[in-house]
């Protein structure tokens, strides 16, 4: 794909391109990050120009770039790879030079990637992670047809947005889907969250089948799982791709293993596919967790978000765009006053 959108800079008044990212823009990109973050960015990958040629070259990542005449970067949008599902790639770390804000670049490499750059890198499904300290990146992702899915409360630390005026907790995130290659499937609803799910779901852009989970857990099955953690935002992530027998003893283990690494927000996602999540779901809620929202295509067929967090989130500092969004933040909060963390 060629760097072919050409667009004019009103605040400027000088031209810049938008087009995939080229060897030439690494280097760039680092100035970029380094201008907006400081040295302070957790995702190292953007202070190291050979990294990021070898990770466009690779298809992890896929940087789409404003560029000035004179070849310096003014802006950058990223989609990678983050989910079980290879096929399933994240829309974000977008930022722009303090000199063009408002002018429009930030859109116009939204544009370009929603229209000309996704179709044509063949991706099936995106999905956006957007903070919530403000509203910009979600009304971006929002206008170029993303539907509001899922709130990851308290997700990152405020120390991360030290440039970012008025932060001072920990800041939530909407997650937000797109679906470029049609995967209808079923998917089975814990009874617990059957009403908010399907409500959840009535807004998407691709059907599902609906069955309810209320199978007991398979005997003698071991569950599948990986575990990450993430020691900049104190956070961990058990992934079940398949919830054995064990279920309770497994998602115990991996809870002490991320407590021990001092984790403050714990989340586990697990397989809609399987007509026996529903008794995972009541084994977590029973342990303080609570309803995150489905994450859409996350293992090749949809999974479900639960989370807990041993801090007191501020819900009334949660901006979101969207009466959808509001409405998904209540449905997330009345389930957190439920589980006892209040």
């Amino acid at each position: 794909m060629t760097n072919d959108l050409s667009l004019a800079s009103g605040a400027s008044g000088c031209d810049y391109h938008i087009g995939l990212f080229e060897p030439e823009d690494a280097v760039g990109i680092v100035e970029l990050f380094r201008d907006v973050y400081g040295d302070e960015y957790p995702i190292r990958i953007f202070y190291d120009p050979d990294a990021l040629i070898e990770a466009n070259r690779e298809g992890t990542y896929r940087c789409a770039v404003a560029r000035r005449d004179d070849g310096r970067v003014i802006g950058v949008t990223n989609v990678y790879r983050s989910a079980p599902n290879p096929d399933l790639y994240e829309w974000g770390v977008g930022l722009t030079l303090k000199e063009f804000r408002g002018s429009g670049v930030f859109n116009r490499i939204g544009d370009y990637l929603a229209d000309v750059a996704i179709p044509a890198l063949g991706i099936g499904m995106m999905f956006g992670e957007a903070v919530c300290n403000h509203v910009h990146t979600q009304k971006m992702v929002a206008r170029n047809g993303f539907a509001d899915v899922t709130l990851e409360v308290a997700l990152m630390p405020a120390q991360i947005y030290t440039k970012e005026p008025g932060v001072t907790g920990r800041v939530a995130a909407l997650l937000q889907f797109r679906t470029y290659k049609s995967r209808p499937h079923r998917v089975f609803l814990p009874a617990v969250y059957r009403e908010q799910l399907r409500f959840i779901y009535s807004d998407l852009d691709d059907k599902r089948e609906f069955g309810i989970a209320d199978e007991p857990l398979p005997a003698g099955t071991p569950s599948k799982t990986a575990f990450q953690i993430f020691d900049f935002a104190n956070l961990a992530r058990m992934i079940f791709h398949e919830v054995g027998s064990d279920f309770d003893a497994k998602s115990r283990e991996l809870e002490d293993q991320a407590r021990d690494a001092n984790t403050v927000v714990f989340q586990v996602s697990l397989p809609l596919n399987q007509v026996s999540v529903g008794r995972a779901v009541e084994t977590l809620r029973s342990r303080g967790y609570f309803l995150g929202g489905p994450l859409i295509q996350w293992f090749g067929d949809d999974g479900l978000l639960m989370q807990k967090v041993e801090c007191n989130p501020d819900f009334d500092e949660i901006r979101l765009h969207s009466d959808r969004a509001r409405q998904i933040k209540d449905l997330v909060q009345q389930d957190w006053e439920r589980s006892g963390r209040r």
